[in-house]
């Protein structure tokens, strides 16, 4: 059996103490070897933007954790109407600050970006994408 654990960014607004016990929980589940992924993290930025921070925040607490042979399973919604391109672009800025390697395995969970992906793969080229529904609306150039 395999495990994924994570840290949905839609509960990054936990009071500090819930969050703190959380994240303690967090780095020590991460540690054990049935955990083979790390999510879902990452943005939602359909949330209120007053709680963004709070979501950058909590995937800066996160991302240091033991990743290394680990899968990051990513999630990065953007302000709606399909619109995800500013989160994307900060999801993977992110990355870059707290020095995820090229070539970590990432499953970007729910893509929405469309061409986006010209964007991420040149970065992350180890990165598998899932897609919904909202695939069929995606322009073909």
């Amino acid at each position: 059996m395999h495990v994924a654990i994570g840290f949905h960014p839609k509960k990054a607004s936990q009071t500090p103490a819930l969050r703190e016990q959380n994240l303690i929980a967090f780095r020590t589940l991460v540690q054990d070897s049935h955990v083979s992924a790390i999510g879902e993290v990452g943005l939602d930025f359909s949330e209120s933007s007053h709680v963004w921070q709070d979501q950058e925040d909590l995937l800066n607490d996160l991302l240091p954790s033991e990743i290394d042979s680990k899968v990051l399973v990513l999630h990065c919604l953007g302000m709606g109407s399909g619109d995800s391109v500013y989160a994307i672009r900060h999801l993977l800025s992110i990355l870059q600050r707290n020095n995820i390697p090229e070539h970590q395995p990432i499953n970007f969970h729910c893509f929405t970006g469309n061409k986006l992906m010209e964007m991420w793969l040149p970065v992350y080229y180890n990165t598998y994408f899932g897609f919904t529904r909202l695939v069929k609306t995606y322009n073909k150039s």
